[in-house]
């Protein structure tokens, strides 16, 4: 009698350049896509922070928490849970839900009446989107060969990119026209869309290979892929640095818009617009090269899965520092969006190491962890410190001028109606300037960052090699 194949451990013939095309893909352009809703519904609070801030009256610590711990908690959480099920079930089908459930938290949003509905709110976006990266690596892992990867997963963040794109231009357009409440709405719906494409279009890969026998069924043990994360040299230092530069990002992320509405005084439509196209296409263009880079370098020296990231932080950081202390905004913007580009440089080869390291058959929960460990410290903290310092500074600087309490006189930043124009002007400046030492520090932690990455260079060679050879 003929018997079926469990969907989780069907076996798929080996994939090779032949068999799949990276670009005619349409599963890898699906996932694209489901990233792109992700990143839209998770970045618009940047380009809306100030609006919210002043609206519900919020300190930059509260702004920090719902871009940071308010979506990563459980967003990093259930990651774990769900990559466990992406290894058993439809991979198809779980990103789906998670889609539905995300882009719906999104539009809820615009219904928030306080800081903590908004929280809340957030808190369930990230859990929907908790699905999106296992599913999507572990498909990923499974339809390309690992010469042919790095390509694919640079197509696949490609959808981060433009998604953080169209979500700050229609953001900010919408914040001006009808307000950051209905940009959440607005923003949202897109996904519902893509979810019944999703269902229709895309087909799970199969597996590369068969739990068949006990080295491969204990490989794909949690224990074992937590034993492996901690103990090798490679994926340590990787992690991070890869957590750290994370760090950086999160909190430049969270507070770059804000600060050039605080400094220069943009329009949120102009904001979202230029952040939207320019460093959109930005990053588009420093992922769509890394790829090929990454595989590039890589086949000829496996140590630049930490040289590039060093590379890209040695250029970035002084980048940062000339943007936030540049007095035109114009000319701000192009180092920011310099910094960018060769900051981003650590994201391709690091998930590239992180796939060589792991395995096919580790990959889906590894990456999870990464991802878990990444959010907590880096995209979680990241905002959250870099705000808390904001409002520390920001008192401090009140207090040295012998103002008083700045949360009380500046309520959401601002100073309150009736105010002399002598308080607005400090409260603007005193704002403005413990935002931009706030964007200064994380130069900082991208240099230590650069540290584990020079580390992890010599140690990725000879693990990847040893492995080769083995």
């Amino acid at each position: 009698m003929a018997t079926t194949t469990p969907a989780a451990t069907q076996v798929a013939a080996p994939p090779s350049e032949g068999r799949v095309r990276i670009l005619a893909n349409p599963l890898l352009w699906m996932v694209a896509l489901a990233y792109a809703c992700n990143f839209m519904d998770r970045s618009i609070v940047a380009t809306l922070a100030q609006a919210i801030k002043l609206d519900l009256v919020l300190t930059d610590a509260q702004l920090g928490l719902l871009q940071g711990f308010a979506f990563v908690v459980l967003y990093s959480v259930a990651g774990v849970p769900i990559a466990r099920l992406a290894e058993r079930l439809n991979r198809v089908n779980i990103i789906t839900v998670c889609l539905l459930v995300w882009s719906t938290m999104t539009m809820v949003c615009g219904l928030a009446g306080s800081f903590v509905q908004l929280l809340l709110f957030r808190v369930g976006v990230g859990v929907g989107e908790a699905g999106c990266n296992p599913c999507s690596h572990s498909m990923i892992a499974d339809a390309f060969a690992p010469k042919e990867r790095s390509r694919a997963l640079s197509v696949y963040m490609l959808g981060a990119t433009f998604g953080t794109m169209l979500g700050a231009m229609s953001a900010g357009v919408i914040a001006d026209h009808l307000g950051w409440r209905m940009a959440f709405v607005i923003v949202g719906a897109p996904g519902i869309v893509l979810a019944i494409a999703m269902k229709l279009i895309a087909r799970d890969p199969g597996r590369t290979q068969a739990e068949t026998t006990p080295a491969e069924v204990h490989a794909t043990r949690f224990s074992a892929v937590v034993k492996k994360l901690a103990t090798t040299p490679a994926l340590v230092h990787m992690v991070l640095g890869f957590t750290l530069a994370s760090f950086a990002t999160g909190s430049i992320g969270a507070f770059t818009q804000p600060y050039f509405v605080r400094d220069f005084g943009l329009s949120y439509s102009r904001l979202g617009l230029t952040f939207g196209l320019l460093g959109g296409l930005t990053s588009a263009a420093s992922l769509a090269i890394t790829g090929r880079l990454t595989d590039w370098a890589t086949n000829r020296s496996l140590a630049w899965h930490g040289w590039l990231p060093l590379v890209g932080i040695a250029v970035s950081g002084p980048s940062s520092l000339m943007a936030y202390t540049a007095g035109d905004w114009r000319i701000a913007m192009v180092w920011v969006f310099l910094a960018g580009f060769f900051l981003y440089l650590f994201i391709i080869p690091s998930l590239s190491a992180f796939h060589k390291l792991l395995g096919a058959r580790m990959v889906a929960t590894g990456m999870a962890l990464i991802l878990m460990f990444q959010n907590f410290v880096g995209l979680g903290a990241g905002p959250l410190v870099t705000g808390t310092f904001i409002d520390a500074a920001s008192q401090h600087l009140f207090s040295a001028a012998a103002l008083g309490d700045f949360k009380a006189l500046c309520p959401g930043g601002k100073a309150a109606a009736g105010a002399t124009i002598a308080l607005a002007h400090v409260c603007h400046t005193t704002l403005t300037s413990a935002t931009r030492t706030g964007l200064l520090l994380t130069v900082v932690v991208e240099a230590w960052a650069a540290v584990h990455f020079a580390i992890a260079a010599g140690y990725v060679r000879r693990e990847l090699a040893g492995a080769a050879h083995g």
